[in-house]
């Protein structure tokens, strides 16, 4: 007797295996910026001594597009660079998101380039009145799916530009 015919006739315990691969297969769940605002930013657009430093606000959702399980992570941390150098450091605190739901974090960014070694590249960015930033997070957590363990880790890149004379992010883009 097939999985299907078992389940027709009301065997308790046996769930086809079509069923069971779409909803209880523990997917990887969704990491997306929603928003990003600039707050406190300072500039000197000097050829000599060109430096920034303001803070990001973010929106970091989490989706869990799984049926029945919850995916909790732990704290971890991100980091804001320009060209090859960190920036900024972020801070995402341990959570849960639900099954079939989004969990929303902000998480404030302190971006300076006082953490810069070389700042002779930056003259020409802060110069252009453009500032050339990217991101990269990964979420380190468990799906649990009816006592199901399974590691998941979602990761994040974006890139960016800050518009500094108009204090905006602009051209948002994340994979």
């Amino acid at each position: 007797m097939s999985c299907l015919h078992a389940f027709h006739y009301g065997h308790p315990g046996i769930i086809p295996s079509g069923i069971r691969n779409h909803f209880l297969r523990p997917r990887t769940p969704g990491l997306e910026i929603g928003s990003v605002m600039v707050r406190n930013l300072k500039y000197v657009n000097n050829s000599l001594a060109p430096s920034f430093n303001f803070t990001l606000v973010t929106q970091v959702t989490v989706e869990n597009t799984n049926f029945f399980g919850d995916f909790g992570f732990e704290n971890c941390n991100g980091s804001v660079w320009c060209g090859s150098e960190v920036v900024g450091q972020m801070k995402i605190p341990k959570g849960r998101a639900q099954a079939r739901a989004i969990e929303k974090i902000n998480v404030p960014i302190d971006v300076s380039s006082l953490r810069l070694s070389d700042t002779n590249k930056l003259s020409s960015n802060v110069s252009s009145g453009l500032l050339e930033l990217n991101s990269y997070v990964k979420l380190s957590g468990n799906v649990n799916i009816i006592n199901i363990v399974k590691r998941r880790n979602p990761e994040l890149n974006c890139f960016m530009k800050l518009n500094l004379t108009g204090k905006a992010i602009q051209g948002l883009k994340c994979y």
